[in-house]
């Protein structure tokens, strides 16, 4: 009886052992299925924007060196300021003086209608007087000459000013130009952010849509990673991701802005369901890198899922 009984304890006792370690196992398994986040290798990147030559000539200036933080509009460089300074300069003279011979010539034709006024009031009068015998015929051919005279006078200095019209209206198209070539020889950042490449050098030629500069606008980079097939029916666009990087304490935060519907090589034959797991899928992560972080081409980790 008491062997019995100390079977009959010692065997509940493995009974409630057993129990307890599979609860216990539960839990633990429980547990890693809640921490579902993975792993995967990037790198950082960004968008990166060449800036050209708009017009031809030799390039007079370059204001920036790699690495240097750009603001939207700042001068990058100049090509050609002295030639294009000099063509508006003398545009500008040329349409001064046409200026001036065009007002000299309004002043003449302002003096001629006065004269003009006079002349026609002298022949209405002699025309009256001629018709009653009152003054000779030599009287009113000159009356009549004079104001004939000033009216070619006035036809002249019309016809004068059409051309010197016609002549602003060149100069103001060439000056136009001028200033057209003097902003394109001025090469402007167009956005905030920084230079990644100076392609070329004061005293170079540069010519209309040559690359004179690389930059990225670096506040804000991707992360570019690739993920296997299996992995992106738990991954969206929208979902929150972490970036690890060496040399930083806490992971900085991104968001999932692209993935890819297609491997990044897409094989020519029909693949087995063991080969479809092999394939990568570009992936793409936003994160906010106004703190200047992450660099270029900067190796980390990214953490997706929760």
């Amino acid at each position: 009886m008491i062997q019995i009984r100390i079977n009959h304890i010692y065997g509940a006792r493995g009974l409630w052992w057993r129990v307890g370690v599979f609860f216990f196992a539960l839990i633990v398994s429980c547990g890693d299925q809640n921490n579902s986040a993975h792993r995967y290798q990037g790198k950082v990147d960004a968008d990166v924007l060449r800036i050209s030559a708009r017009t031809a000539g030799v390039i007079d200036s370059m204001f920036v060196r790699e690495g240097d933080p750009v603001q939207k509009g700042m001068l990058l460089a100049v090509i050609n300021s002295r030639r294009s300074h000099a063509r508006m300069q003398a545009d500008r003279a040329r349409l001064g003086e046409i200026e001036a011979n065009r007002d000299a010539l309004r002043a003449q034709i302002a003096q001629l209608a006065v004269s003009m006024e006079l002349a026609e009031k002298s022949l209405k009068k002699i025309t009256a007087l001629y018709k009653q015998g009152a003054a000779t015929e030599q009287q009113f051919d000159e009356a009549d000459g004079k104001v004939r005279s000033l009216k070619a006078q006035e036809r002249a200095l019309r016809a004068q000013e059409k051309v010197l019209d016609s002549k602003k209206t060149a100069v103001l198209a060439a000056l136009r130009v001028s200033r057209m070539n003097r902003d394109d020889a001025r090469i402007p950042a167009p956005e905030d952010g920084m230079i990644l490449t100076r392609l070329h050098n004061p005293g170079e030629w540069a010519a209309p849509g040559m690359p004179l500069f690389e930059m990225a606008h670096t506040d804000q980079v991707d992360v570019i990673c690739y993920l296997p097939l299996t992995a992106l029916t738990s991954i969206r666009v929208g979902d929150p991701a972490r970036i690890f990087a060496d040399g930083l304490e806490d992971a900085l935060s991104g968001t999932v802005s692209y993935i890819s519907d297609r491997s990044e090589f897409t094989p020519k034959t029909i693949l087995t369901k063991e080969t479809r797991t092999t394939l990568v899928y570009r992936v793409k992560i936003t994160v906010n890198n106004s703190s200047g972080s992450l660099k270029l081409g900067m190796p980390v980790d990214v953490e997706l899922g929760s």
